[in-house]
């Protein structure tokens, strides 16, 4: 429904923007198609209207939209589950925001990169990498993690979501009881961030299903 609205949106604009000539303008269009398709399923399309995205923002060095392109098409490939995908964007992502001495994004937090990572390389089987990704996690949330009397989450849900997410993949092998400990906390994290939520659903929904099933709770895990 309103997807097709927004595409609709998007594709006149594109046309205003042709005729002025704005390289700039016209590859975060692209980004905005591409991320409409992520929502709607469509990771094929999604990934050629990044690929547009990127070469523009190639052309024109500008290497901070590079590198926000690859953070988009890596949760396209996260979704698609390709996560060698995914990783190489990331870690790309990262290099590329360390030349120009950005600490954060404009669109996340550099943790979320980093908890990204730490699902990626789960699920490719590096867990050492994923703990590494994990402890720079912990790092700069810890204020958070760690706070003094009630904390802040204001901006920094979708962070917390994947701490705890991939805190509770790593510790499925070892300790069932802890890691839904830490699963029913990227739940609650997981639905105050509206934006996240077609998302990390998405990701969450399986791997809980599967810990349900090793707790041996299979009515949960319907």
């Amino acid at each position: 429904g309103c997807f097709s609205y927004v595409d609709y949106y998007y594709k006149k604009c594109l046309e205003i923007i042709h005729d002025q000539n704005n390289t700039k303008e016209e590859a975060g269009i692209y980004n905005g198609l591409g991320f409409n398709r992520i929502v709607s399923e469509q990771f094929v399309q999604a990934n050629e209207y990044f690929n547009k995205a990127l070469l523009l923002f190639y052309q024109l060095k500008d290497t901070y939209y590079v590198a926000e392109t690859l953070y988009n098409m890596a949760t396209n490939a996260i979704l698609a589950e390709k996560y060698n995908e995914a990783y190489d964007h990331l870690t790309t992502c990262l290099k590329l925001l360390n030349s120009i001495k950005y600490h954060k994004m404009k669109i996340c937090n550099m943790s979320k990169v980093y908890g990204m990572i730490v699902y990626c390389s789960y699920k490719m089987g590096i867990e050492y990498n994923a703990h590494f990704y994990l402890n720079k996690m912990e790092r700069v949330l810890y204020h958070i993690i760690h706070a003094d009397g009630e904390p802040d989450y204001f901006l920094w849900d979708d962070d917390l979501f994947f701490y705890y997410f991939t805190s509770g993949l790593l510790a499925k092998s070892d300790d069932l009881k802890q890691a839904q400990e830490y699963f029913d906390k990227a739940r609650f994290h997981m639905f105050r961030s509206e934006g996240l939520l077609f998302f990390a659903y998405a990701i969450f929904a399986s791997e809980q299903a599967d810990l349900y099933e090793q707790q041996g709770m299979h009515e949960e895990a319907q």
